[in-house]
């Protein structure tokens, strides 16, 4: 299948990196991504759980006596507060620290492909100066994604409670999640794109939309590789450790751990397709210092 030979060139590239010099894919996945994870984890334990038992408290009550059961006292809203902060934080760190760990990546991968073989400390220094930019295109390429499917969820919200048509907004909700698949085949790859050709974030979501327009095939195959198949995986993986009563402890810490892994390996096979199939003569991009 010819929309496939693109997709095999990027994981047969990523598995003859990894095998070349598996430790320092090690040490990165230790210390941008597990490590950060842990961390969290350990530091914002109390406030989440302290939410979700309360949550689970209050759905109890709910459910055996009624509404009139509850009430919403300061101690529970601050308990809600600090579990809403907590989260908030967690989730921003570890998006940061996502786009570090694609912009070190990135760096691995370009001396691979210049048959020299990385040194961590200078992995993560070369990430540094990826990072802004990088970010910026992640920061576009989403706004991109998810600007249509959210503006046309709002709408329909707003005129179904107006005209009180529940189907209407259960319509348009599945629009929108189709709005927003179509806008990740389109501009999904704009952040590996900058990183193959150092071009600006919007310069490279115009090159994405542009590449899915001439190769919808090998784009839909790809993200069905990164981002569909590792989700039926993990979540057989789960179903199989809750069936077998394993989920909790071990169980749910090795799922975990091996699903970082999978979105590592997913990322450098990502990193690997945007740099084998966008090259800057191809797209009329100079060579600059990003892609050195």
């Amino acid at each position: 299948m010819k929309a496939f030979t693109p997709i095999s060139q990027a994981f047969s590239d990523t598995m003859l990196q990894v095998r070349a010099k598996p430790l320092i894919f090690l040490l990165i996945w230790l210390v941008l991504s597990l490590a950060p994870q842990l961390m969290l984890s350990y530091a914002f334990e109390k406030p989440v759980s302290d939410m979700m038992d309360t949550s689970f408290q209050i759905i109890n009550e709910t459910m055996t006596i009624g509404d009139s059961a509850f009430v919403m006292t300061p101690e529970v809203l601050e308990i809600f507060s600090r579990g809403a902060r907590a989260i908030a934080v967690m989730m921003a760190v570890l998006f940061l620290t996502e786009i570090y760990l694609g912009s070190v990546l990135a760096g691995v991968v370009r001396q691979y492909r210049n048959r020299t073989l990385p040194v961590f400390k200078d992995s993560l220094q070369n990430g540094i100066t990826r990072f802004p930019g990088f970010l910026k295109a992640v920061i576009i390429s989403v706004f991109r994604i998810i600007a249509k499917p959210v503006a046309v969820f709002i709408v329909a919200v707003i005129i179904g409670s107006l005209l009180n048509q529940p189907v209407f907004i259960y319509f348009f909700f599945f629009v929108s999640g189709i709005l927003l698949l179509m806008g990740l085949m389109r501009f999904g790859l704009g952040p590996f794109i900058h990183l193959s050709l150092g071009t600006s974030g919007r310069e490279s979501a115009v090159i994405s939309k542009t590449y899915y327009l001439s190769h919808r095939p090998v784009v839909s195959l790809l993200f069905m590789f990164i981002i569909l198949l590792p989700m039926v995986i993990v979540s057989m993986m789960m179903n199989l450790l809750i069936s077998l009563e394993l989920y909790s402890g071990a169980g749910g810490m090795t799922l975990g751990i091996f699903q970082s892994l999978l979105q590592l390996t997913m990322t450098v096979v990502t990193i690997n397709f945007a740099m084998n199939n966008f090259m800057p003569q191809d797209w009329g991009v100079g060579n600059t210092p990003d892609i050195q």
